[in-house]
């Protein structure tokens, strides 16, 4: 009996000398953060984006678990509890819509071209005399006044067409009959035209994307106006 009591002592004394631990845990409340979502919209321009739900974070409990021996703090553990509150995520709406602006400035009118949407068409595009006998290209778009007093939609906001099969001439895309518009109104525009360079029929010709538009348009002699050319891709089709 004395022979165990004087192992246990000396076992006793052992597990001293090692160190004797203690655990000591404490409990909070931590913020979890939220997740931005980011979705195609297309009623949004290209650049544009919008907030249509604020992000909230979550809150969740923690333990955090320390151990103490002899020497102090040896170690701690974070430990994740439950969540209390799930976070919300932020959804923002960003701009996929494709739109090519140009502006015609005379001293006649400063005019807004926005072009919303071309498309190619086999032949036969169009109704009545309007119907166009030969494979054809129709852009869709809006002419603003943004100018300060009223100008006419005449010949000033025909397009230019660019496309490397018509060796970087340009083909004059013709719109509906031009119309006044005051300071701020804008109209709805169709334009047209049939593919041909000259007498011949434009081959190759089968891509949207390979065209560049411009404003190209006279207003008397010595005031011709042309806009900065871009590209078609992208474009929406013409319904």
């Amino acid at each position: 009996m004395k022979a165990s009591m004087r192992w246990a002592a000396i076992i006793g004394l052992a597990l001293l000398a090692m160190g004797c631990t203690e655990v000591r845990q404490t409990t909070e409340s931590e913020l979890v953060p939220f997740k931005t979502v980011k979705e195609a919209d297309p009623t949004l321009l290209k650049g544009e984006s919008k907030v249509v739900q604020k992000g909230e974070p979550g809150i969740r409990t923690v333990v955090h678990k320390s151990i103490y021996g002899w020497s102090g703090k040896e170690s701690q553990k974070k430990i994740p509890g439950e969540m209390s509150l799930e976070p919300r995520n932020e959804i923002i709406k960003v701009g996929s819509r494709t739109e090519i602006v140009l502006d015609v400035n005379s001293r006649f009118a400063a005019l807004q071209i926005t072009i919303e949407a071309a498309s190619l068409f086999p032949k036969g595009y169009g109704e009545g005399r309007a119907r166009i006998a030969t494979d054809a290209i129709a852009i869709k778009g809006t002419v603003k006044n943004i100018g300060a007093r009223s100008a006419r939609t005449d010949t000033i906001t025909d397009l230019g067409l660019v496309h490397p099969t018509f060796d970087n001439d340009v083909l004059i895309v013709t719109g509906k009959p031009g119309g006044l518009l005051g300071p701020g109104q804008s109209v709805s525009k169709v334009w047209a035209i049939s593919l041909r360079k000259g007498s011949q029929k434009a081959t190759g010709v089968d891509d949207i994307g390979q065209f560049g538009v411009t404003t190209r348009g006279s207003i008397g002699i010595g005031n011709a106006v042309n806009g900065e050319i871009k590209s078609l891709a992208g474009l929406p089709r013409v319904n």
